[in-house]
């Protein structure tokens, strides 16, 4: 994702978030120097987190971060890509 200035890298198997900028290079050279940094997430399996927060939302009454709406969505489209890759695999 493209920041202002920033270019951030989220590696999702990995759990780890980058963010790369550029300085300009301290011997004067044509190249700045691309400076990357971790921004220091705490690796944790996804399923748990989607847990915690449905578990919190029926708890609390709270609005959920996804709704069953685009939740259904989101299965729609696996399934649809499913469906394309057996269809190339045959």
């Amino acid at each position: 994702m493209f920041g202002n200035q920033h270019y951030y890298s989220l590696n999702y198997i990995d759990q780890k978030l980058e963010m790369a900028y550029a300085v300009p290079d301290a011997n004067g050279g044509k190249w700045p120097k691309i400076i990357v940094q971790d921004c220091g997430i705490e690796p944790r399996p996804p399923l748990d987190t989607e847990l915690e927060y449905f578990v919190r939302a029926v708890r609390t009454g709270a609005q959920p971060l996804v709704t069953g709406r685009v939740g259904l969505e989101a299965l729609r489209v696996a399934m649809l890509v499913k469906e394309k890759i057996h269809q190339c695999l045959k």
